[in-house]
């Protein structure tokens, strides 16, 4: 099967699901197994904005620098 360019809207929504997965699962990182189907649940019970951490942020750098410059010179 030949391969497509991506669409803009399929990059757009790859980074914005990106971004929101993190942000939800970032109280989660480290908790054990036992309690993770509970805390999946308060956190999307809860009201607030939700930060995105360190990984988001270094994901969006990433998608910025290859918009820029969409070429891999070694």
């Amino acid at each position: 099967m030949p391969s497509q360019p991506l669409s803009a809207d399929r990059v757009r929504g790859a980074l914005v699901g990106a971004v929101i997965g993190d942000a939800f699962g970032s109280p989660l990182e480290g908790a054990p197994a036992s309690t993770v189907a509970a805390l999946v649940d308060r956190r999307a019970q809860g009201t607030g904005p939700w930060g995105y951490t360190d990984d988001a942020t270094m994901f969006l750098a990433l998608a910025e620098s290859i918009r820029d410059c969409p070429q891999f010179h070694p």
